[in-house]
């Protein structure tokens, strides 16, 4: 199963805005969503709030277009039209296109600046889907956010949060967390102990947490990723995690890539009420039924 798979059902039907926070990932799992999403049929905006790598300098990385657009990174004012995204004609196959939007190049760093926050309400006007990431983390496992972050659209239908499960074993340092000392005050674990699994489950739970930011009413999905990297295995990590108590998240996912180029895959997931009863038996990556009857499932394999 696909994270999109996992996770459009909990989605709007049009003007869909999801926001990406954490560490461990984020960029991949952008990239990954908005290209699910957009072989679906709609068109699908992907763009951040703070820095993202160029994909066009990423070998691999699936997107139609690039458009830069210097007036996105002030605030935003009436009419915010912005001609460009409607220029061209769908892709070829009938699969909508999947666009990055960003305020410029940033020199000598292989990234593109982002647009201001006030501009993405806007854009989810012309788009049914504007995927935002809104968080840094510079290449860490783990983080806990810094006062001004993570800079979440107050419009954002959807936050998914990202932990890295690479970081489980590992000592809480500068090595494998963002911001050690915040995560220390948020989770409890110690500057040097192991990053253990009730620590990812108290980051998802504080209010300075992994979801800080997150708006009122907002689906919380919590994708722990890189579970081909973690010491533990898919089943040990969730139930570890849920053991710890209520995280007060819509979906909780545990995903794993098999190749440095190939998609995700959702290995395990929890609904809000906790982890599903019974396995999928129809194939790789599959649950069978429609979207909504995949939290019936535990597992898929």
């Amino acid at each position: 199963m696909s994270v999109g798979d996992a996770i459009h059902f909990l989605l709007p039907l049009s003007g869909a805005l999801v926001s990406i926070v954490g560490a461990g990932g984020k960029t991949r799992v952008l990239f990954e969503l908005g290209e699910d999403l957009a072989n679906r049929g709609p068109d699908v905006l992907l763009t951040t709030t703070t820095h993202i790598f160029d994909p066009r300098g990423a070998p691999g990385r699936r997107f139609d277009q690039v458009l830069l657009e210097a007036g996105l990174a002030e605030p935003f004012q009436e009419p915010g039209d912005i001609p460009a995204c409607r220029e061209h004609g769908p892709s070829p196959g009938g699969r909508g296109r999947l666009i990055v939007l960003a305020s410029r190049e940033v020199s000598g760093t292989g990234k593109l600046q982002g647009i201001h926050p006030s501009w993405v309400a806007r854009l989810s006007r012309d788009s049914a889907y504007v995927l935002v990431e809104a968080d840094g983390a510079k290449g860490r496992s783990i983080k806990a956010p810094g006062d001004h972050e993570p800079v979440v659209p107050p419009s954002t239908g959807a936050v998914i949060g990202v932990v890295g499960l690479d970081c489980l074993g590992r000592p809480m340092d500068g090595a494998t967390v963002h911001r050690p000392e915040r995560f220390q005050a948020v989770t409890g674990c110690p500057i040097g102990a192991p990053i253990r699994p009730a620590h990812i489950a108290a980051l998802a739970r504080a209010p300075k947490g992994l979801f800080k930011g997150a708006p009122p009413g907002s689906r919380r999905i919590l994708l722990l990723n890189k579970a081909d990297r973690c010491v533990l295995a898919p089943a040990e990590v969730l139930q570890e995690i849920l053991a710890a108590g209520p995280l007060e998240t819509d979906l909780t996912a545990v995903c794993s890539h098999d190749g440095s180029n190939s998609p995700g895959r959702v290995l395990m997931f929890a609904p809000a009420s906790g982890l599903g009863t019974r396995d999928s038996a129809v194939g790789p990556g599959l649950a069978e039924g429609p979207p909504e009857s995949i939290l019936r499932f535990g597992a898929c394999r």
